[in-house]
């Protein structure tokens, strides 16, 4: 089984080495690497192409778009998504590669993520456990997350027409886990204990992203979830 790894950038110079570094450090190295340039006007496309990465370009801003444009053009069987200021631990792709080969009612799998500040890693625990709680809760199913997420490539092909196209409207990683669930594509998982760390660059200073973040969940929920849209039909 072999998985390529799809992470979308912009403008990501102060964190792309890093992550490619830790990518490529692995006990069981992924089988392709696709950077998808959602363009960028830094060094990170620059940086990226020291390593032996493949890179694609997707002109539509967005999060969406640039997936997708890296998951349709990967070759192999697993998808592993990161974001460019992720650092997978060394047995991240042996892990994900396990967790499938283990599982073939798997078709989706995520872990969390931590950060390296203690203080504001105790924030995060509280905040992420809220969410996947609630997201469970609400609509069902275990959610995918962005920055630590893995699915197979021909639960991709069932579910890609269905998924939402606008960032405004959802976050992307758990309108994929709705899609997928309610299509009956397969199993979804979501693993606390399975952890990469990731940059806390967004909570060290105010930012629109503190209210925008939580909008965007409330608006997928309603839009997504059966009792929601009725009521407000």
């Amino acid at each position: 089984m072999k998985i390529s790894v799809v992470i979308p950038v912009f403008n990501e110079e102060n964190h792309i080495t890093s992550c490619l570094e830790h990518l490529f450090d692995q006990e069981v190295l992924p089988d392709e690497v696709i950077i998808v340039d959602n363009n960028s006007t830094d060094k990170t496309i620059s940086l990226a192409k020291k390593f032996p990465v493949k890179i694609l370009t997707e002109k539509k801003q967005g999060i969406i778009p640039a997936r997708n444009k890296g998951f349709d053009a990967a070759k192999y069987q697993i998808l592993g998504r990161i974001d460019a200021d992720t650092l997978v631990p060394r047995n991240w792709v042996k892990g994900i590669k396990k967790r499938f080969e283990l599982d073939s009612e798997l078709v989706a799998f995520s872990g969390a993520t931590f950060f390296a500040d203690q203080k504001l890693e105790r924030i995060l625990k509280i905040t992420g456990k809220m969410y996947y709680s609630s997201f469970k809760k609400i609509m069902g199913s275990d959610c995918l997350y962005g920055p630590n997420m893995a699915i197979r490539k021909d639960a991709w092909e069932k579910v890609k027409d269905f998924t939402c196209k606008d960032d405004n409207l959802v976050h992307e990683d758990a309108d994929l886990s709705v899609h997928l669930t309610d299509k009956n594509i397969g199993k979804v998982v979501f693993d606390p204990d399975f952890l990469v760390e990731v940059s806390d660059r967004r909570w060290k200073k105010i930012s629109f992203s503190y209210l925008d973040y939580p909008h965007r969940y409330l608006k997928m929920i309603f839009s997504h979830n059966s009792f929601f849209k009725k009521l407000f039909k």
